[in-house]
């Protein structure tokens, strides 16, 4: 079966919930039929190709509920979307942490490891490292961490992005200060009342063309400290405790740091590699 998937902008917060109950119960099924097979009946088609399906399928569904958090004009709207993409965020979690998954694959792996051709062999391979990568090759114990560990980052992430989707930050400029900017750019600017200036938003519609076409560095410069200040209050902790987590993790997989865990599936494989380079 194709999926023909279109994003739909018009969903309302039930609408959203729903959707989003539906693609996990449908990718849960998926899985579930995959973890329950007897052993005998796990091969390449009955294992990679479904979990590589479902994974396709789901990513691709579940923009319809994760994109109105960041362009929805109605905010019961966007926090449907937002609370949708902690749902999903979770199931992710969750699905990549099954033990049952995790031993279907690597049954495969001992059964046609040989017969399979290059693509198929790297799917498999990516995979199960995938799983040995949110712990699967730890303990139940640790394992049980790692996943607290990655709920609460995920929750963290999803409330830092929230705060900038719902920043209200704006700058003032005369029409001078803006000089260089398309003129249908600055036409489509509100004013505002008290000053007369131009508002100018920290979303990616109003920062590119200022920073890409002002002509006064310290119309830019003043653009690029709000945009890189953005949120700085309720951010910084939520930034901080983040980082705090990704040690833990990385050093409950083996890794010395998060760069570390970060840089072993690349082609630098150490960060140190990568320090060297930059300087």
């Amino acid at each position: 079966m194709r999926y023909k998937n279109l994003l739909q902008f018009n969903l309302s917060p039930q609408e959203i919930n729903e959707y989003t109950d539906t693609i996990i119960a449908d990718s849960r099924r998926a899985q579930d039929l995959v973890g329950s097979l007897n052993e005998q009946d796990r091969n390449f088609s009955t294992v990679v190709l479904p979990l590589a399906y479902d994974e396709s399928v789901f990513s691709t569904l579940s923009k319809n509920v994760i994109f109105p958090s960041y362009v929805a004009e109605d905010q019961a709207v966007r926090d449907a979307s937002t609370a949708s993409k902690q749902k999903i965020s979770d199931f992710g979690i969750e699905s990549g942490m099954r033990r049952d998954l995790y031993e279907a694959l690597t049954t495969v792996r001992e059964r046609q490891g040989n017969e399979l051709q290059s693509d198929e062999k790297r799917l498999l391979d990516r995979m199960i490292r995938d799983f040995e990568r949110n712990g699967l090759g730890l303990s139940q114990e640790l394992q049980q961490r790692v996943k607290e560990l990655k709920e609460r980052m995920s929750k963290l992430s999803i409330e830092f992005q929230k705060n900038l989707n719902e920043d209200k930050t704006q700058l003032l400029f005369t029409e001078e200060e803006l000089e260089g900017c398309p003129q249908d750019f600055i036409q489509s600017l509100s004013k505002d009342q008290d000053s007369g200036k131009l508002i100018v938003t920290l979303k990616v519609p109003d920062v590119v063309p200022v920073m890409k076409y002002a002509k006064k560095p310290e119309t830019r410069r003043k653009m690029d400290f709000a945009r890189s200040s953005q949120c700085q209050e309720p951010n910084v902790p939520l930034f901080e405790e983040t980082l705090q987590l990704r040690q833990e993790i990385a050093r409950l997989l083996g890794f010395d740091t998060h760069a570390s865990y970060v840089l072993d599936i690349r082609m630098a494989k150490k960060y140190s590699k990568c320090v060297q380079f930059l300087e």
